[in-house]
């Protein structure tokens, strides 16, 4: 966990930090850290089962470049929904944790 910190401090240290994010009923909670081109989410698995969800990111077409698991070190594929935006499913343990990060291109902060 040490080296997730260490190699992205300047985005856990930024002014743009959304606590709680994004939080369901069995367990998933979400934090999100974010810069001028990156966006890192902490993500939560309180529940005592495996969970797999399916997220939407309301972002224009081409402002996401690449999506990472930093924490497993995997790649997340990914893809575009004109009316949606950018849609990908995320795994995570029961009572575990997971860190997301996305390569972002003309975000705004």
């Amino acid at each position: 966990m040490y080296h997730i910190f260490k190699d992205n401090c300047y985005i856990f240290s930024s002014h743009s930090c959304i606590p709680l994010k994004y939080y369901d009923k069995n367990g998933i909670c979400i934090n999100e850290f974010r810069d001028a081109n990156f966006i890192i989410w902490t993500v939560y698995n309180l529940a005592s089962t495996h969970s797999k969800r399916k997220f939407v990111m309301d972002v224009t077409k081409g402002n996401i470049a690449h999506i990472m698991d930093i924490w497993n070190d995997e790649q997340i594929e990914f893809s575009y929904d004109e009316q949606y935006g950018v849609i990908f499913q995320l795994e995570v343990e029961a009572h575990s944790i997971s860190c997301i990060k996305f390569w972002c291109n003309n975000m705004s902060i």
